[in-house]
């Protein structure tokens, strides 16, 4: 991400009580790794959103700076389940493939309800520590919790570096 478009996006979220994340472009592990590290900078609640395949959709996770896992735990995870299945990471390939379009509508209303929940208090966020595929085929669910990396650079202190 540009300079210019770093402070605007900046700009942005610091005006905001939550920012969900549901840009693809270049890809959502990149928006989210751009999002999520000015909201821990600043202290944002945060959703990460998108993520389609077809039939299966990522809902969540919600990061509450510094009281659960924050997105960088969430990808040193992946990272890690990765290299236990030797499976091979594919980035920036700027293929796609299509996603069924009321899959979108789905996790959207999902994750807007989990929004809400931020906000209001009214309860605990459903997607704090998780994420979750689902799947259209079946329209089961399949979770992923992911706990707090004690080793985590971004998370493992009550605050976040400033000027990283």
């Amino acid at each position: 991400m540009k300079g210019k478009d770093l402070l605007m996006l900046k700009s942005e979220i610091i005006q905001t009580d939550l920012v969900i994340n549901c840009a693809d472009f270049p890809d959502i592990n990149t928006t989210s790794r751009w999002v999520s590290s000015l909201c821990m900078k600043l202290n944002k609640p945060h959703i990460i959103g998108g993520g389609y395949t077809g039939h299966i959709g990522l809902i969540g996770p919600t990061i509450i700076p510094f009281q659960g896992a924050c997105w960088n735990c969430f990808e040193r995870k992946y990272k890690n389940d990765l290299k236990d299945h030797h499976f091979d990471i594919l980035l920036n390939t700027r293929k796609s493939s299509g996603a069924v379009v009321f899959l979108s509508s789905i996790i959207a209303n999902i994750q807007a309800w989990d929004g809400v929940r931020v906000i209001t208090g009214i309860g605990s966020p459903l997607m704090l520590n998780r994420k979750g595929f689902l799947d259209l085929d079946t329209l089961k669910i399949d979770w992923e919790i992911v706990s707090k990396d004690p080793n985590c650079e971004v998370c493992q202190t009550n605050s976040y570096d400033k000027n990283n």
